[in-house]
């Protein structure tokens, strides 16, 4: 009679349906290293992989009365793996893991941060610059690029050209951008 270690994996499965605990002690050693490593390759997270292996051997164990593997036991081993993992996205999908954000966060936050320390940098010299154009210039710059309105709405509350407010509009702005804002 043959050991029980040169037994094959449905021979194996056979004497694991009539409760054998040796059965299953030598398929579980024989395919633990294997999925392991198909295990941490899917999920990433060493404890978690290690989790979903554990996990198919329990399962496995507790329903060996019912188990039919009739060509495979690697394949089936294999994709009870990875029907765990998927199972695992769809229970988890709403939650968010804050140790892999929360360095997305931050860095966020300082890009945020010097964006808003650019602008209000912006903001100061466009101030500056406008306060050194001519009277007329400020009022149109200021009208038009700080409250929105349009050359008309200006010409009628200054009482000036439309054509004369686009021009001061002109030079206004190519007075702020030679100087690189």
């Amino acid at each position: 009679m043959k050991h029980i270690s040169q037994f094959t994996d449905l021979e194996l499965c056979l004497l694991l349906k009539k409760d054998s605990r040796e059965a299953f002690e030598l398929l579980y050693f024989r395919y633990v290293g294997l999925m392991t490593s198909f295990s941490r390759k899917i999920f990433k997270n060493t404890n978690m992989a290690d989790e979903a292996v554990q996990e198919v051997f329990i399962i496995m164990w507790e329903k060996r009365n019912k188990l039919e593997i009739k060509k495979n036991l690697r394949a089936y081993l294999l994709a009870a793996v990875k029907n765990y993992f998927l199972n695992y996205i769809k229970e988890n999908k709403r939650f968010v893991i804050l140790d892999e954000t929360q360095n997305e966060i931050l860095v966020w936050e300082d890009f945020i941060e010097d964006e808003l320390n650019n602008y209000e940098s912006y903001l100061s010299k466009l101030i500056h610059l406008v306060n050194k154009l001519p009277k007329t210039q400020q009022m149109v710059f200021n009208l038009n690029r700080l409250r929105g309105m349009s050359s008309e709405e200006i010409s009628l509350r200054l009482n000036i050209s439309k054509r004369t407010v686009e021009h001061h509009l002109y030079l206004a702005t190519k007075k702020i951008r030679s100087i690189g804002l």
